[in-house]
């Protein structure tokens, strides 16, 4: 199936592969189980759509704006999301493996008991975003401001990047000793 030919707002277990989507708007839809393969998103408005049970793979999000978007029980992986807007969108108990975000705004957003390994952000803003009870195995931060970025219901593993980039993050006091440990620093009461 094409998906530049959605006729349905809802569509489960379809295929989509090898495929540029440039809709104008794309929303009120929901996928169930659909699996998107080598898919470049570009110059779209996608509102109000679901994901649940779906795959993501080696796809591209170009000047994007999402809004409103669920990402339910889904996994991506090798995903960039390139001079793209996400606001209220939610990843909840989903698996992000190599994901590139880069030059976008990101506005509230959470993830959810999601497990988040390879998330490489460069040159982004970030505004109240939410890990909830997640697991961010390798996190990489370039050049973002952010604002209440909130981590500290999750385990980080390593974070990697321009520390002034953490301005505006939330996080434990076990988080920032273990931060301060992995970089070097030798605290002492």
């Amino acid at each position: 199936m094409q998906l530049n030919k959605i006729e349905s707002n809802y569509l489960k277990k379809e295929v989509f592969r090898n495929d540029t989507i440039t809709f104008s708007n794309l929303e009120n839809i929901e996928f169930e189980a659909c699996i998107f393969e080598n898919i470049t998103f570009s110059n779209l408005n996608m509102q109000n759509i679901t994901f649940k049970t779906c795959e993501f793979k080696n796809c591209i999000w170009d000047n994007v704006e999402v809004f409103k978007c669920n990402f339910f029980n889904s996994k991506l992986v090798n995903v960039s999301f390139n001079e793209t807007k996400l606001s209220k969108t939610t990843f909840d108990d989903s698996l992000l493996l190599i994901i590139d975000v880069i030059d976008c705004n990101m506005k509230e957003c959470s993830f959810k008991i999601s497990k988040i390994d390879d998330l490489r952000i460069k040159g982004s803003n970030l505004s109240y975003i939410d890990f909830y009870n997640s697991k961010v195995d390798s996190l990489e931060l370039y050049d973002n401001k952010c604002q209440e970025v909130y981590l500290y219901s999750s385990r980080v593993g390593l974070i990697k990047g321009d520390i002034k980039t953490m301005r505006g993050f939330y996080m434990s006091m076990e988080q920032i000793l273990d931060l301060v440990t992995k970089i070097g620093i030798n605290l002492h009461e």
